[in-house]
């Protein structure tokens, strides 16, 4: 996976997701740089603790992810354990219900939505 720099700008919207004990929400920011994608790719880096999502078509690979007409129009509670399991160690804590919000990025080069986890900003 490339190498990429988390930059937050205050004057933009910055993708995020949270990460919680039932699963990952996106809210609709991040569910339009996914193109609001029916199925989408999980990509992981553990040495550098990268994620980043990327719409795709219905293949072996795919997770399910948006679906019209269920729940909050354009967010999307994804309860899938095994990214949101894999995503938890890489962050090194074990989610609470509130949840770990985490900043990513959006690559119109790789159509990737991009999360650097060892980049996310202190509280």
């Amino acid at each position: 996976m490339k190498n990429y720099s988390l930059t937050l700008d205050t004057k933009k919207t910055i993708p995020h997701i949270t990460v919680a004990e039932y699963g990952i929400t996106f809210p609709s920011e991040a569910c339009k740089h996914l193109n609001f994608a029916s199925y989408i790719h999980v990509f992981y880096d553990d040495d550098s603790k990268v994620v980043a999502f990327k719409p795709c078509e219905k293949d072996e690979d795919a997770y399910s992810f948006y679906k019209p007409n269920v729940g909050t129009p354009g967010n999307v509670r994804w309860t899938c354990r095994r990214p949101r399991n894999h995503i938890a160690k890489l962050l090194g804590v074990e989610p609470s219900k509130h949840g770990v919000k985490i900043y990513g990025f959006y690559s119109d080069e790789d159509n990737m939505l991009i999360f650097e986890l060892k980049k996310q900003p202190k509280k």
